[in-house]
């Protein structure tokens, strides 16, 4: 609590202000991220098609069941939020 009480009396800018000051990505910048986000979601995506793929045709549960499933296991990702914060 010190400490940020100190960081803030030395710096008069609140982070929103810096962050307000910042550039703004360049078209470039933009699709380099989002090609990173997609490589990422290829590998994800493969993933979950063989798990659904194993689920039904080799362990046996049906479709909808595993459907279900997956869509319960996102829902409450989505409530919980990130979890390492």
């Amino acid at each position: 609590m010190v400490y940020k009480m100190r960081y803030r009396s030395q710096h008069p800018y609140s982070i929103k202000e810096k962050q307000m000051k910042s550039e703004v990505l360049s078209v470039k910048e933009k699709i380099g991220y989002g090609m990173g986000d997609a490589a990422s979601h290829i590998i994800f995506d493969n993933v979950m098609l063989y798990m659904m793929f194993f689920y039904t045709d080799i362990f046996g549960i049906p479709a909808g069941f595993v459907g279900t499933m997956f869509l319960v296991a996102r829902a409450l990702d989505a409530i919980s939020g990130d979890a390492s914060n």
